[in-house]
């Protein structure tokens, strides 16, 4: 269904039960309204370029499978709480994507569910905040929930949920993206950025993947920050090159990651300060290595770290250099200065509330005088301080 520029008129999709729906469109807009709803989507919906498209809080629409949404114009679905937007699969097989590669258009998202469907953006403005997607699809591994090339995208307040199948969120070529404030369950390499600058990832809430929770290849100038991270098979964060070029001037800055294979690995000729991190019940807390022979060695600054319960605490291989200061280890005094040996004395280490006690040895022994810290003030090792 290939919808052209026309006056006012009235766009009729056909039920599955025979029926009809009816869509608003003018000369400019497309529109899915509450009164109507739902819509059961039977084939491709492509608008003309300069039309736009606006779903209504409240609708509810079903998508059979395959089927796209294809917006050569803005895109908005903004509902309210109280008021979602829901589009569903109506085989149970997955519809298609919401697709949209009109430069300097935008994609707007507000409280949105969407059910094994996909989004993808090219040279577009994305904005998303309260959008939950969920996927029971077998995914490809290479098959993202969004997939964003040269965009201004800012995540927020969201929610993904998978079956370990596909990746979740990957970036390309986007400087100044932030993904903040959402939670992944069951997504391999849930968000992911590749050749993004001046970027961020904070507040997010991953837990269990077979592949990566972050994952970084040729980006710089990037702030990994206030994450927690359990229970992925590789590693939790991966700061690394891919064959995009290493990632370089990388912070990472509190954030808990337990229950890992690798919580941290930098390789391949990249570059990072990891800051006030802590690491439990991890194979490795941190590695920091050279895996692809054509690539250098790396470089990692470890300052204001706990260590507890993994099984190594760092790895650091022959051609690669890392400097730990001002950390404790449950298992051994790490070489560097500053560095301690003892139990953290977590709050409930077992609940997973690593906040210090006020015995905890990790207070007042901070290495502070760094500028990267991006409080500038600390004075207790670890993601989490002293809380009175």
């Amino acid at each position: 269904m290939k919808l052209e520029k026309a006056a006012l008129f009235i766009i009729t999709c056909i039920l599955i039960s025979g029926a009809a729906c009816f869509v608003i469109q003018t000369n400019d807009e497309m529109s899915f309204t509450l009164k109507d709803s739902p819509y059961y989507i039977k084939e491709d919906i492509e608008l003309e370029p300069g039309i736009d498209l606006i779903i209504e809080a409240g609708v509810k629409m079903y998508i059979d499978s395959g089927v796209n949404i294809v917006v050569h114009g803005n895109f908005k679905a903004i509902g309210t709480k109280e008021q979602p937007i829901e589009i569903y699969s109506n085989s149970g097989h997955g519809w298609g994507q919401i697709i949209m590669d009109s430069p300097g258009d935008s994609i707007i998202i507000e409280y949105t569910r969407i059910e094994d469907g996909r989004i993808y953006g090219k040279g577009v403005t994305v904005g998303i905040k309260e959008l939950t997607i969920t996927n029971s699809q077998d995914l490809l591994w290479d098959e993202t929930l969004i997939w964003l090339d040269h965009c201004i995208v800012t995540i927020s307040n969201s929610h993904f949920k998978s079956n370990l199948t596909g990746e979740g969120i990957l970036v390309l070529r986007s400087n100044n993206t932030s993904v903040s404030a959402c939670d992944f369950n069951h997504v391999n390499d849930a968000v992911e950025y590749i050749s993004c600058d001046s970027s961020y990832i904070t507040g997010c809430t991953f837990n269990e993947g077979t592949d990566d929770a972050i994952d970084l290849n040729g980006c710089h100038g990037v702030l990994i920050s206030y994450n927690i991270i359990s229970n992925y098979l590789d590693r939790g964060i991966e700061i690394g090159s891919e064959g995009f070029g290493s990632s370089t001037d990388i912070t990472v800055y509190r954030n808990e990651i337990y229950d890992c294979n690798v919580g941290i690995c930098v390789k391949d000729g990249s570059e990072s300060v990891l800051l006030n991190n802590t690491y439990v019940s991890n194979k490795t807390g941190v590695a920091v290595l050279r895996l692809d022979t054509l690539e250098p060695g790396s470089n990692a600054e470890i300052i204001n770290s706990i260590y507890y319960q993994n099984s190594t605490d760092i790895f650091i291989d022959e051609f690669s250099k890392a400097n730990c200061i001002h950390s404790i280890s449950d298992n051994k005094v790490i070489a560097g200065e500053g560095n301690i040996v003892g139990d953290p004395l977590f709050v409930d280490a077992e609940s997973h509330d690593f906040s210090l006690t006020k015995m905890s040895p990790c207070r007042f022994i901070a290495y502070s005088e760094n500028l990267h810290d991006p409080e500038a003030n600390t004075i207790d090792i670890g993601a989490r301080s002293f809380e009175k």
